[in-house]
């Protein structure tokens, strides 16, 4: 078998790393990957045929073949690759972890930093033990900064990803009810986004600590710390302020706050998040604020959608039950009525799915919405908690057929579910 600088030195003069057939880079690398339903090694020659100048796989009789690589470990190759480009580089790399708002502070982060210099941030949802480092195989010399995102859902993901990424600097936006199912309590998710700490204090890297987080604040003790947010003795300290249903930011060294176009006041924190990172970046702060103001919320993440009869605030990309609690007190805080809620099951609960369903109706109920629809078994089971105006679907489309059929909705409505149930499909039909 080769050895990985020679593997490396022919990325080097490549044009990228593909590792599906469909969306093959003609003169790169392929890597063979292997999936639950798929093995990319079933699939190496198409992609020689397609174009890549040669494909990483792991199974034997393909490694006499013209254009294979033979390797061990497909998957583990990649990661070694990866790691070893990063060593290469002098980019300052800030990992971003978390349980709610990791990506819209990756996503603010970005329009700050590139905007002072060439940035590289995660792209979609590549967070995780194959996207990382194929984003960090996307960095270039001329990366000043790179901003990383790290999903996790099981104990032992961020101490792995962490050492894959080799970040100077790290960031825990919170502690929250995420992944449930793979972290089996709050305390285990907490103890989870904490190994980013871990590997800060072993490599004496800088912790970015969020003073309204309690948890993460104890939890960064003993690190190289800066900390930030609302209290007066932090570094850098501001206040949370919102028109509307809209965030803003207001530091105590400005004369004007800057007004984002997020929807949610939880939304000033992740603008205070991204602040913290572009200052210790050195961004001059003129610069940041003009990124903050300018950002527009994509993603179906806190965008507020105005319509004839129903205006829309659209944060359907995830949800948890800390960020639906977040979501349904924020958004009701400056509704005017008539309103209501679309809410989509949480997935990834575990055991603890009936509980939390239940409790989100209970405080859906609270606020005696004029209106609110339900998607997903789990809601449907808990739904004597519930307010008497719900109805429940089993899935969107059987929600989508409702809006189709009767246009009923009036006033404003929150959107909220996980990734699963795509709820943004109700837009149309919502909006017609």
């Amino acid at each position: 078998m080769k050895t990985l600088s020679e593997l490396y030195t022919a990325f080097l003069s490549g044009n990228g790393i593909s590792t599906d057939t469909r969306k093959i880079i003609p003169g790169g690398l392929f890597f063979a990957l292997k999936g639950s339903n798929f093995d990319g090694n079933d699939f190496a020659e198409a992609a020689l045929v397609q174009g890549a100048s040669l494909a990483v796989v792991d199974r034997p009789e393909l490694g006499h073949l013209p254009g294979m690589w033979l390797v061990n470990d497909a998957l583990n190759t990649l990661q070694e690759l990866a790691v070893l480009h990063r060593r290469t580089l002098n980019t300052t790399l800030i990992c971003i972890a978390g349980s709610n708002g990791k990506t819209t502070t990756k996503e603010l982060t970005y329009a700050c930093l590139s905007a002072a210099a060439p940035t590289l941030a995660t792209p979609g949802n590549f967070n995780n033990h194959i996207g990382l480092p194929l984003t960090l195989l996307m960095l270039k010399p001329e990366h000043r900064w790179g901003i990383i995102e790290i999903g996790a859902n099981h104990a032992g993901e961020t101490a792995f990803l962490a050492q894959l990424a080799q970040p100077n600097a790290g960031l825990i936006t919170n502690n929250g009810k995420d992944h449930l199912e793979g972290f089996g309590s709050v305390e285990g998710v907490r103890a989870a986004n904490a190994e980013l700490f871990e590997y800060l204090r072993q490599s004496e890297g800088t912790a970015l600590v969020p003073d309204f987080q309690p948890d993460v604040l104890e939890d960064s003790q003993d690190l190289t710390r800066i900390v930030y947010g609302w209290n007066a003795d932090s570094t850098w300290h501001g206040v949370p302020v919102k028109s509307g249903h809209l965030a803003g930011l207001r530091m105590s060294d400005w004369d004007l706050p800057v007004w984002s176009q997020l929807a949610g006041a939880f939304n000033s924190e992740n603008m205070m998040h991204a602040l913290a990172v572009a200052r210790w970046c050195r961004v001059p702060d003129e610069i940041s604020k003009k990124a903050l103001a300018e950002y527009v919320p994509q993603l179906m993440r806190s965008q507020y959608i105005r319509g004839t009869h129903l205006n829309i605030l659209l944060d359907a990309y995830n949800a948890n039950p800390s960020s639906m609690e977040a979501a349904l007190r924020s958004f009701v805080a400056e509704a005017s009525r008539p309103f209501g809620f679309i809410l989509g099951d949480m997935l990834e609960m575990g055991e603890a799915a009936s509980e939390e369903h239940k409790n989100i109706l209970s405080l859906a109920a609270s606020f005696k919405p004029d209106f609110m629809w339900c998607i997903g078994p789990e809601f449907e089971q808990q739904k004597e908690w519930g307010p008497a105006c719900a109805k429940y679907f089993i899935n969107t489309e059987a929600a989508k057929a409702q809006a189709i059929a009767e246009h009923e909705l009036r006033g404003e409505v929150l959107i909220k579910g996980s990734r699963g149930f795509r709820l943004e499909g109700l837009l149309r039909p919502l909006c017609e």
